[in-house]
């Protein structure tokens, strides 16, 4: 049985009623088999911004150049067939990071404490001297970020989710269930609901500190038609739908009255893809709808800019870029047409990645890293931009971070993961319906299941749900559909795309590093048209 925050807060009462720290900051983890909870006594500075700067001073002490310190409290829920409470688990963590002899040192710990700190401290450093026994030290960092004294930001929610009752949350869900079975009985549904709450601090010794508070929300539901012998598969057909798609927003994301309609159209798609026509492979102009074209801009333009892929820091682990010359293809490597431009973006409303300050203290930023086809900047960390220091001179311009250092929690080393991606819309206002009644054949990428991506993200299989286009409509669902894509191939070949009123955002996964970390981003896109694609039969061998 996992034990929830209720019943293990209960059971120690007597313990936290003695701490000045608020219940929203108790570095505690609460879940099947294992609760990570340092003794009560050690406990004893409420001050939590003290405790981050205590390790900075020690840092500093024995000579590191530069000291970091993170503090996380980490709150999720998780309800599954709406009444049943899965998960409801909090937990902390403490992280210092230095630099010392031009090597990076780290070391963290889930107990918040000064005799802890001053471990970390003095085992970050006593790393970095270790490291520095071996080899030569080479790394140097982008200009610091001005400092934040004490700065504070909470993401603008209306309503903080756990503040709202278990019980308000299962009877919306028990309610969006009856509105289903209302309008088709056969339509079996249930749901999972999904929230995190984190809570971070930060003190550098580039003289910031700050605190900030993120949310993540999202409600995935599942329909399932039972077995019907007049359908041709005479099988039980699932459908999971992205009803609210993760993002960084509160309970009143889940709650927009629109749920409903959007859901009732769901119900309608999953019914139309119980009929499908098979493949026929060959090449075709394509529409592609918002959630396909976020989740493949993301897969191959999000992951082929993050710097470090391209400078070979992850070649053993998650992969490499085929941006492999990032010096020499800034301002003149064609990665698109005229109609691409994508900003890498951390100050996105609603962004899963969307931050105040970012894991080093860097403010968050827009930057633009594709400018109408053409490859004007990556994203970047403290470390990484000190490789582009050539092209920053040339251009008479600071060597800068555009802030895209991030960390699952104060456990993990911080590094770079994919930012919120914000792809710009055509200046005609064109919907989806309007780029697909442009094709008098061709066919609908709706929705996309998985990218199979290379290891320099150049290559993909893109499967997904598909429909026919005949003369300007939507007909059957295509069965078994998958397309191949070359990366800079698929964006030259963009011949439209939707405009401002056709835009939609998504959320995805990054999962990189050793040990690997799972970082959430946004995708703001609109629908596209793009010619010449290879469809092709994902089953057939």
């Amino acid at each position: 049985m996992i034990s929830n925050r209720r019943s293990f807060i209960q059971g120690a009462g007597s313990a936290l009623a003695a701490l000045s720290l608020p219940a929203s900051l108790y570095p505690v983890r609460a879940s099947a088999g294992h609760i990570l909870v340092p003794s009560a006594g050690s406990w004893n500075d409420p001050d939590v911004f003290a405790l981050a700067e205590k390790g900075v001073d020690i840092a500093m002490s024995m000579g590191a150049e530069y000291a970091d310190v993170r503090l996380t409290n980490i709150r999720q829920e998780r309800i599954v067939e709406i009444d049943r409470i899965q998960e409801d688990d909090e937990w902390g963590g403490v992280g210092i990071r230095v630099i010392k002899d031009g090597h990076w040192g780290f070391m963290s710990s889930a107990v918040w404490s000064k005799a802890e700190i001053e471990r970390l401290a003095k085992g970050a450093v006593g790393q970095a001297d270790a490291f520095a026994k071996f080899s030569k030290g080479q790394l140097s960092l982008a200009l610091p970020p001005t400092g934040v004294k004490r700065g504070e930001w909470v993401m603008p929610v209306e309503y903080d989710p756990f503040t709202v009752t278990k019980g308000e949350k299962m009877d919306f869900l028990f309610t969006l269930q009856d509105q289903i079975l209302n309008y088709d009985r056969r339509a079996l549904n249930n749901g999972l609901y999904r929230a995190e709450k984190k809570i971070a601090f930060f003190a550098s010794s580039n003289n910031s500190q700050w605190k900030q508070t993120t949310f993540r929300n999202e409600l995935e539901w599942r329909i399932t038609y039972p077995r019907q012998a007049s359908l041709h598969s005479g099988m039980t057909w699932g459908y999971n739908v992205r009803l609210r798609t993760p993002a960084g927003r509160g309970w009143e994301y889940i709650i927009d009255p629109e749920i409903f309609t959007e859901m009732i159209e769901e119900v309608e798609e999953a019914k139309a893809m119980r009929f499908t026509t098979p493949v026929e492979i060959d090449r075709y102009d394509a529409v592609f709808k918002p959630r396909a074209v976020a989740a493949v801009l993301g897969a191959t333009i999000g992951g082929a800019t993050e710097l470090d892929r391209a400078l070979g820091y992850e070649a053993n682990s998650v992969g490499t870029s085929f941006l492999d010359n990032p010096v020499e293809m800034l301002g003149t490597y064609q990665i698109g047409n005229s109609k691409l431009t994508v900003s890498a973006d951390r100050t996105m409303e609603g962004g899963l990645n969307t931050v105040k300050w970012d894991d080093e203290g860097v403010p968050a930023q827009k930057t633009v890293i594709v400018d109408k086809g053409i490859v004007s900047n990556f994203q970047t960390t403290r470390e990484t931009a000190s490789h582009l220091e050539t092209h920053f001179q040339k251009n008479g311009k600071p060597v800068i971070s555009n802030g895209s250092t991030t960390s699952q929690s104060a456990l993990f080393f911080p590094t770079q993961h994919t930012s919120n991606l914000y792809m710009e819309a055509g200046e005609e206002d064109l919907s989806f319906n309007d780029l697909v009644s442009k094709l008098d054949r061709g066919f609908a990428l709706m929705d996309v299941s998985y990218v199979d991506i290379d290891f320099q993200c150049l290559n993909a299989t893109v499967t997904g749900s598909a429909r026919e286009i005949r003369k300007g409509k939507l007909e059957r669902y295509i069965s078994d559909a998958a397309i191949m894509i070359r990366t800079p191939e698929l964006w030259k070949s963009m011949a439209a795309i939707g405009g401002p009123s056709s835009r939609k955002a998504y959320g995805f996964k990054c999962a990189k590093g050793q040990p690997e970390q799972a970082m959430g981003y946004s995708v703001s896109a609109v629908p596209a048209i793009f010619q010449n694609m290879g469809l092709i039969n994902e089953t057939a061998r």
